[in-house]
């Protein structure tokens, strides 16, 4: 969408452009995603499920029907996790490809390399913590469900 609004408002967009853009709404997508859903799976399934059951007889039975699904997610997450630093090296290593001379050595495009380094970084820093709360929720799942906490 953006690229069709910048053509019509500045005229004809590059390509490199356009893969610049959409790399750049990848890598914000997948940060947002990834963080904002682990968040909720946490505040839902540590915070407010536990405060839900008043009388916790046969808890473990309708917590393992109801929470089913949680473990796919967490999975899911966790491989999300793992794609924000590959997503912004992709964008390093196509940066560098498609650079003029005259581009590679301006301040800006070595500003928008540390930029991604960083993001690199944060996003290693990021799937790290994502492995944390993936074996953290995963244990307040068995506890929840009854079931072993190797396998839940």
């Amino acid at each position: 969408m953006v690229p069709l609004v910048l053509t019509a408002v500045a005229g004809p967009v590059p390509g490199e452009v356009v893969l610049h853009l959409g790399l750049s709404f990848l890598l914000a997508g997948l940060i947002a995603l990834t963080y904002c859903v682990y968040a909720a799976l946490f505040l839902t399934v540590r915070v407010g499920y536990p405060d839900l059951w008043d009388d916790a007889r046969g808890m473990w039975p309708t917590a393992r029907a109801e929470l089913a699904g949680v473990r796919r997610w967490l999975g899911m997450l966790q491989l999300l996790a793992g794609l924000v630093p590959l997503t912004a090296g992709a964008a390093l290593l196509l940066s560098q490809i498609g650079a003029r001379p005259e581009q590679a050595g301006s301040p800006g495009y070595h500003f928008f390399q540390l930029l991604l380094l960083t993001l690199i970084l944060l996003g290693m820093i990021g799937s790290g913590l994502a492995a944390w709360f993936h074996n953290y929720l995963r244990r307040t799942l068995a506890a929840l469900t009854g079931a072993d906490s190797r396998s839940a």
